[in-house]
């Protein structure tokens, strides 16, 4: 215990910390299964998707998260047997690996065996209610373990910047890091010309997110061919909404701000519904109700 308090106390006086700059950005896994029962392990690795982190090299950051990390192996190594046996993962630490394109990368792994994720599935199945609604849900044990892979790359491509590429799937995290290096021109979030007030703005952060990409998740659990998913998807598409931060001085002090503008579809889409009805605004949602008991295998509740 007194190793992990003087490590988190050397961690904190790291550089990385205080790095005066740094950018991220996420995007969506692989594709959702489209068959139930979903397997558990199958739809955590598309929903959570891949994360992308740059900091300034100077920043070390590279070093910081190897010595987490390390830490973090310690401790599980030092734990007693019966413990390691009833959490049973598995680190694979500082693995020197070679991305397509790009300079030479670290990886480090943590992985979840199948058999653990199976008895905390099985686990949570127990504490349903009744044994029919066992029956019904629309979950499958995992077929898999789930391994978080992160991907290291210091000075990457002589950019002055650390990157840090993690996610439950490398297929779209090696993607991701493709895209950013050897980008397909125009394909870009600097070429959006939505973004561009934003952008010469010179903001300390920026992030974009689409309702498309949240919205196909919740197809996928209550059915893409329900009537009102279609119906609000085509009032929202197009949504998008960008944050930014911004540090301003006044006078002797700063402010930090943080803004949010969503686009003008959202805005749209929102006095669309608005102008709904009662009898219609509840028609809709009985829709959506009738599609998520069906994904769950239920019987629909008769029309009111």
């Amino acid at each position: 215990m007194d190793r992990v308090v003087s490590e988190l106390i050397r961690m904190l006086d790291s550089p990385c910390f205080r790095a005066s700059r740094s950018v991220w950005a996420g995007g969506a896994g692989g594709p959702m299964p489209t068959k139930q029962p979903f397997a558990v392990d199958a739809v955590l690795r598309s929903a959570l998707g891949y994360y992308l982190v740059a900091t300034p090299s100077v920043a070390h950051c590279d070093a910081f998260v190897g010595s987490v990390l390390d830490t973090l192996d310690g401790v599980y190594k030092a734990l007693p047997a019966k413990a390691r046996r009833e959490f049973p993962f598995t680190l694979s630490l500082r693995k020197a690996t070679k991305l397509p394109g790009l300079s030479d990368a670290t990886a480090y792994r943590i992985t979840v065996s199948k058999e653990l994720l199976r008895e905390l599935f099985d686990e949570s199945k127990k504490k349903l209610d009744t044994k029919e609604d066992a029956k019904k849900t629309p979950w499958a044990r995992p077929q898999a373990p789930l391994t978080l892979t992160l991907y290291v790359l210091p000075n990457a491509n002589g950019t002055g910047s650390d990157w840090f590429a993690f996610g439950l799937d490398e297929k779209p995290i090696k993607a991701a890091l493709a895209q950013v290096f050897r980008p397909t021109p125009g394909n870009t979030l600097a070429s959006q010309p939505a973004l561009a007030p934003f952008l010469a703005k010179n903001p300390l952060s920026l992030s974009y997110g689409t309702f498309l990409w949240q919205w196909q998740l919740i197809q996928s659990l209550l059915g893409s061919e329900a009537a009102a998913l279609s119906l609000i998807t085509g009032m929202f598409n197009g949504l998008t909404v960008t944050t930014t931060t911004q540090v301003l001085r006044r006078g002797a002090g700063s402010e930090a701000t943080l803004d949010y503008t969503v686009s003008p579809e959202g805005l749209n889409g929102l006095r669309t519904l608005l102008s709904y009805d009662v009898e219609r605004l509840e028609k809709m949602f009985e829709e959506i109700e009738k599609a998520g008991e069906k994904a769950a295998g239920e019987k629909p509740a008769p029309a009111r």
